[in-house]
């Protein structure tokens, strides 16, 4: 939610403890998507889940169910009310099947592992599989992106970015800042209120 026109909340769960992290990030993302949800537009977010192959693993007996049901819920249904996911993970094959499948953009860095080169190479297909050769032998801040956004796969090198980009400028945001009061009028609707 902004605050004092800050349009970017990072919440730092490093140090601690496992059980505590996934309650948390399971009440964040579901206050996440109920935002969206209940604001009908007002309010879009963008979920970024570093290290996601802790909250949503593959093995449906592995994570803590609440947070594997928020996050796959953004994942699913999350677009049709502002609300994204990023999944941000060194091990693609330890994610769940079900929201990677519903990543439609990808960028794919160095992979030495032949299980997470799988998954690369069945999201592109079998047409560009020649690209996954060089996934173990990328440079860093190298990465082979393809999906919806990039419809050709393509290496790309990310440059570091000038500092005046990364504080937000106020022509930078387009839209409008969301007040106190709308916030408590969407947090109404999601409680019922008349």
């Amino acid at each position: 939610v902004p605050h004092e026109d800050k349009r970017v909340t990072i919440v730092q769960l490093a140090g601690l403890p496992n059980e505590v992290v996934n309650s948390v990030v399971s009440v964040l993302a579901r206050l996440s998507f109920e935002l969206c949800l209940w604001s009908g537009g007002g309010i879009e977010v963008a979920v970024v889940c570093e290290e996601a192959h802790r909250y949503i693993p593959n093995d449906r007996h592995s994570g803590f169910l609440p947070t594997r049901q928020a996050i796959g819920r953004i994942a699913k249904e999350g677009r049709k009310y502002g609300a994204c996911l990023a999944v941000v993970s060194q091990r693609p094959s330890e994610l769940d099947s079900t929201v990677l499948s519903q990543c439609s953009t990808m960028f794919a860095m160095r992979l030495p592992n032949d299980a997470d080169k799988a998954i690369i190479r069945a999201a592109l297909g079998e047409s560009s599989a020649s690209i996954i050769s060089f996934l173990s032998s990328i440079a860093d801040r190298e990465a082979i992106a393809f999906g919806e956004a990039i419809p050709t796969p393509m290496r790309m090198k990310f440059a570091d970015a000038p500092r005046p980009m990364l504080v937000l400028n106020e022509d930078a945001v387009s839209a409008p800042p969301i007040s106190v009061n709308d916030v408590l009028k969407i947090v109404g609707r999601l409680r019922g209120d008349t």
